[in-house]
């Protein structure tokens, strides 16, 4: 059986402008940042691997919208996207140009695949 493997930025680019939300607060879940060279992350993301990502996007011109949250979780940072996501939407159905922060998205991690 061959095995797939996800990674993001590989398969295209959006077409769209995003808003991307990450926590790096996952102590618990497992992403403490405690191994050299990763970082923190919310339990299920490694911040510094959206980061990069977010700014691969602004480079291939995509708009970006991006916020972290350092002291939550993934779960827990559904709130403070929803808060922000539901304006963000809103102006984008009336016709208002998506905002962006390309220029202020610290660096991230390289995203060179891992050898399994």
């Amino acid at each position: 059986m061959r095995q797939v493997r996800l990674i993001m930025g590989t398969g295209g680019t959006p077409t769209m402008p995003l808003l991307i939300a990450e926590g790096a607060g996952g102590e618990l879940e497992g992403t403490s940042g405690a191994q050299p060279g990763i970082g923190k992350g919310d339990g299920v993301m490694i911040a510094g691997d959206v980061r990069t990502l977010a700014r691969e996007y602004c480079q291939r011109g995509v708009t970006v919208q991006y916020s972290q949250y350092d002291l939550l979780a993934h779960i827990e940072t559904a709130v403070p996207w929803i808060a922000s996501a539901m304006p963000w939407l809103s102006d984008r159905f009336a016709g208002r140009p998506a905002p962006q922060d390309c220029s202020g998205i610290a660096a991230g991690n390289p995203l060179t695949p891992i050898a399994p």
